[in-house]
């Protein structure tokens, strides 16, 4: 049986892949029914808003992008909720590849993990800037 970390970490490498190669299609499922993902001000709350912001960013046009996400440090809190932090930088441009390696930006992931039915969610992903610059959270992601 896998450890909570492994679990984490598949949870992460999942997010990120579903982003990068299916258009974001399956990432609400990772979230709990109310989970939130965003910034401190401005986000989406539940999975029916999760997709909504997927499903824009696919209507956009073809997006190219890579989430890269370092392992996440993370402390449990109970059997059934940990926290963690992750670090991301993100390479992404719209229309089809290649296009030059220039990171767009680099975020903290701030996140809440509980358990499902035996398996690991996210109640929240808090996304704190670092570098760069992301004039709208709508348009860059």
């Amino acid at each position: 049986m896998a450890s909570n970390y492994e679990e984490i970490l598949k949870l992460n490498a999942k997010f990120s892949w579903l982003i990068d190669h299916r258009n974001g299609v399956g990432v609400p499922e990772l979230f709990t029914e109310d989970g939130y993902y965003g910034f401190e001000d401005r986000g989406a709350k539940g999975r029916e808003e999760i997709k909504a912001f997927y499903d824009m960013r696919t209507a956009r046009g073809h997006r190219l992008s890579r989430h890269i996400f370092s392992p996440v440090a993370i402390h449990e809190e109970s059997e059934s909720r940990i926290v963690g932090t992750c670090h991301l930088t993100l390479f992404a441009a719209d229309g089809e590849g290649p296009h030059p390696a220039n990171p767009l930006i680099i975020m903290d992931y701030n996140d809440e993990y509980v358990k499902v039915d035996g398996v690991w969610k996210y109640k929240s992903r808090i996304i704190n800037q670092v570098f760069g610059e992301v004039p709208n959270w709508e348009e860059n992601q």
